[in-house]
């Protein structure tokens, strides 16, 4: 994970999927913040949090822009 890196969210009852982008990176934690075109912020997210492989669906919450796009791909 580097700074500039997409990641994409899968939303949330109460929060709308989108793409974000990695802001901050903490190499203590092990977690990146993030920050999407619409102004929110979410900070703290685990690296072990963002998913390699996207099925379509919410598991993970987080996913690299690479897994999206193989997922989308495929279909």
């Amino acid at each position: 994970m580097k700074y500039g890196d997409r990641i994409y969210y899968t939303g949330d009852m109460a929060n709308p999927s989108g793409w974000g982008t990695v802001q901050r990176i903490n190499l203590v934690s092990q977690s990146v913040d993030l920050g999407f075109q619409d102004g929110r912020e979410f900070q703290g997210i685990m690296l072990m949090q963002i998913g390699k492989v996207y099925r379509g669906h919410c598991d993970p919450r987080f996913v690299t822009e690479a897994a999206y796009m193989a997922y989308h791909d495929r279909a």
